[in-house]
C-alpha cells in the first residue's frame, strides 16, 4: 500500500484535522472517504466556510424555504447545528475507536460574542446541549473576555478549542484556564477523565506579518547598513515556525511537569496544541512548509483542504517539531534586535483577526437575510418555473441534460461529456478549465492572505489604494469599487485608468503618497499604458519605493 504522508505522522504522535466542513461536502460522501483513506481524525467548522456555503451557493437554500419565517441568526443555528450533529456522527466510530482521544469536530461560537464573557460561556452550553454530542468541541477565543468564558465553559464539563493563539504568552494564558478548571473540578470531587479540550496556535498569519517588517527595513537598510539587512534577511520565514517551537516548549513544560502531575492521575487529558492555518502565503515558500515543519507528539495539524491536498501529495512526514527548538526563543529574541515588537504583533493579530471573524459573521447572516428576501419575493421560484415561451425549450433541453447524466458527469469531471472521443490532449485541457466548479471551497480564495493585507492596510494607516491599469484590468475593480464603496478605517480605492495628464494629476492632487498603496494591474504584464503610469508614480518616492507598490 503506497505511503500517505497524513496516516505516517501518526508515527510521530501527530494527528490530521481537516479545516472545512459544510453541507455538499458531508452529501459527497467526502467526510468517510476522508477517515477511511486518508488519516482525518477530526474536522473544524469555521464561520469561513459557512459564509462560503450558504451565502454563495444553492446548497442550504431548500431548507432555508422551510425556515422562511425565522431571522437570519436562527436560520444559521439550525442550519450548523444539524451539519455538526452530522460531522460528529461521521467521526464517532474513531472517537470510540480512540477512547475520546481523537474524532471530534470543532463548532465556533457566534464571534459578535467576543468580547462579552458571559454571552459566550451561555452560547457555548448552549451549543454543546443542543448538538448533544460527546465529540464536540466548542471554540472559543483566547481573549481577555474569552479567557473567561473558556475556564468556566471546562470547569461546567463542555469541551473547548481555545483558539486565536498568536504568541506563548496567549497560549499559556489559555492552558493555564485549562489546569485550573480541572484542578477546581477535583477539589470537588467531579470527574475529569472526559473533558476535552485543544488550544490552537495560529501559523502562516504570524510570518505574513512579520516578513513584511522585516522586508521594509531591508529595503530601509539596503546599500547604507549591511548588518542590519544580514540580521532582517536571517529572519524572513523563521519567526512562525519558532514561535509554535517556543509554544511547544512551553506545553511540554506545563503537561509533563509539575503543573499536570496531579491531574494525569486522576486521568485527565492532555490538552493538545493545533496548528492552525499552517497554509503559506509566501508563494517563494513550499506550500507544505508549515506542516512539513511541525510534526511531533501531542500536536494536531489542521489542514485547510488545498494545504491537505498539498501535504498527502508531496508532504514528507517525520519527527521534526522538536528540532531546533532549544533554539527557537533565541531566534524570536532576534526580533527586538530587527525593531520589531513581537508581542505588539501578536497582540493586533488576535485583536485583528477577532474582528474579521465578526465582520464575517455580519456578511454571512447579511447574506442569509438577502437568501430569505429573494424567497419571500419568489424571484428563485419565477427564474426557475415562469419562462414564459422559452418553458418548452428550456424543458427539453433539461431533460436532454437529464439523460446523460449531465450534472453528474460535470461534477465528476468527465471530459467526454464536452468533447466525446479519445483525444487524451483534449481531455487534459477540458479538466485544467473545470476549476470554477470548486472555487468557492478548494482553498484558492486564500482568506487568510487577504486578511493579513487587511491587517497591514490598518496598521500602516494607509489612506489611498491606486489601481493602475487599462480596459479588462480596471472595469472589474471599478465595479467593484462603486457596489461596495469604503469601509471605515480602511484606505479608499481609486482607480486611475487614462494616461491624459488631467486624469494623473487629478489622482496624485487627491492622495498623500507617503500613505498610498499602489496597484500594477496587467494581465500580459507588458500593457504599455499601464507601466507608464508605474514609471510615473515609481519615481515619487525617495526610498522604499517598492514598499508602496
Amino acid at each position: 500500500m503506497a505511503s500517505h504522508p497524513a496516516v505516517d505522522v501518526q508515527q510521530y504522535g501527530q494527528h490530521i484535522w481537516y479545516d472545512y466542513i459544510s453541507r455538499d461536502w458531508l452529501d459527497s460522501g467526502t467526510l468517510q472517504k476522508l477517515v477511511a483513506e486518508s488519516g482525518i481524525v477530526g474536522a473544524t467548522a469555521s464561520v469561513t466556510a459557512f459564509e462560503q456555503a450558504i451565502g454563495h451557493s444553492s446548497v442550504y437554500d431548500a431548507t432555508i424555504c422551510r425556515l422562511i419565517d425565522r431571522d437570519a441568526a436562527s436560520i444559521y443555528d439550525t442550519l450548523t447545528v444539524a451539519d455538526m450533529r452530522r460531522a460528529a456522527d461521521g467521526l464517532h466510530a474513531t472517537f470510540q475507536r480512540t477512547k475520546g482521544q481523537d474524532g471530534y469536530v470543532s463548532v465556533p461560537v457566534s464571534p459578535l460574542l467576543a468580547d462579552d464573557a458571559d454571552k459566550m460561556l451561555s452560547e457555548a452550553a448552549r451549543l454543546f446541549d443542543t448538538i448533544q454530542r460527546a465529540n464536540v468541541l466548542i471554540a472559543l477565543p483566547g481573549t481577555a473576555a474569552g479567557l473567561i468564558a473558556i475556564e468556566e465553559a471546562l470547569y461546567n464539563g463542555i469541551n473547548v478549542n481555545a483558539t486565536r493563539l498568536f504568541s506563548v504568552e496567549q497560549y499559556t494564558a489559555v492552558a493555564e484556564c485549562y489546569l485550573h478548571a480541572l484542578e477546581r473540578r477535583l477539589d470537588e470531587k467531579l470527574p475529569v477523565d472526559h473533558i476535552s479540550s485543544v488550544a490552537s496556535f495560529m501559523i502562516s498569519p504570524v510570518d505574513a506579518i512579520v516578513d513584511q517588517q522585516l522586508e521594509n527595513n531591508i529595503r530601509a537598510a539596503q546599500g547604507r547598513d549591511l548588518d542590519r539587512v544580514t540580521l532582517n534577511n536571517g529572519l524572513l520565514g523563521k519567526i512562525a515556525i519558532a514561535n509554535a517551537k517556543t509554544a511547544y516548549n512551553r506545553f511540554r513544560d506545563l503537561f509533563y511537569g509539575k503543573p499536570f502531575a496531579r491531574l494525569r492521575t486522576a486521568g485527565a487529558q492532555l490538552q493538545r496544541l493545533v496548528w492552525v492555518s499552517p497554509d503559506t502565503k509566501n508563494p517563494a515558500y513550499s506550500d507544505t512548509r508549515y506542516v512539513d515543519s511541525l510534526i511531533g507528539a501531542d500536536t494536531i495539524s489542521a489542514l485547510p483542504p488545498a494545504t491537505f491536498a498539498a501535504f498527502a501529495d508531496h508532504g514528507t512526514a517525520g519527527s521534526t517539531l522538536v528540532l531546533d527548538a532549544l533554539n527557537a526563543p533565541a531566534t524570536l529574541a532576534k526580533l527586538s534586535e530587527a525593531g520589531i515588537d513581537f508581542a505588539l504583533v501578536t497582540k493586533n493579530l488576535q485583536i485583528d483577526t477577532v474582528e474579521q471573524d465578526a465582520d464575517l459573521f455580519r456578511t454571512l447572516l447579511a447574506r442569509i437575510d438577502g437568501k430569505i428576501a429573494q424567497l419571500r419575493s419568489g424571484v428563485m421560484e419565477r427564474q426557475t418555473l415562469i419562462l414564459g415561451p422559452y418553458q418548452a425549450a428550456v424543458e427539453t433541453a433539461v431533460a436532454a441534460l437529464d439523460a446523460v447524466s449531465a450534472v453528474r458527469r460535470i461534477w465528476e469531471r468527465d471530459a467526454s461529456f464536452w468533447k466525446p472521443g479519445s483525444d487524451l490532449e483534449a481531455a487534459s485541457s477540458i479538466v485544467n478549465r473545470l476549476g470554477w466548479l470548486t472555487v468557492l471551497s478548494d482553498g484558492r480564495i486564500d482568506r487568510q492572505r487577504l486578511a493579513a493585507l487587511q491587517i497591514e492596510a490598518r496598521a500602516r494607516a494607509w489612506q489611498h489604494v491606486i489601481l493602475l491599469g487599462i480596459g479588462g484590468s480596471s472595469l472589474a475593480p471599478q465595479v467593484l469599487s462603486q457596489v461596495f464603496g469604503s469601509s471605515a478605517g480602511y484606505p479608499q480605492l481609486l482607480i486611475l485608468d487614462s494616461t491624459d495628464p488631467e486624469a494623473i494629476l487629478s489622482v496624485e492632487r487627491a492622495i498623500d503618497l507617503e500613505r498610498t498603496l499602489f496597484v500594477v494591474s496587467s494581465k500580459s504584464g507588458t500593457t504599455l499604458e499601464t507601466l507608464s503610469m508605474q514609471r510615473y508614480f515609481y519615481p515619487r518616492y525617495a526610498s522604499s519605493p517598492g514598499a508602496h507598490f
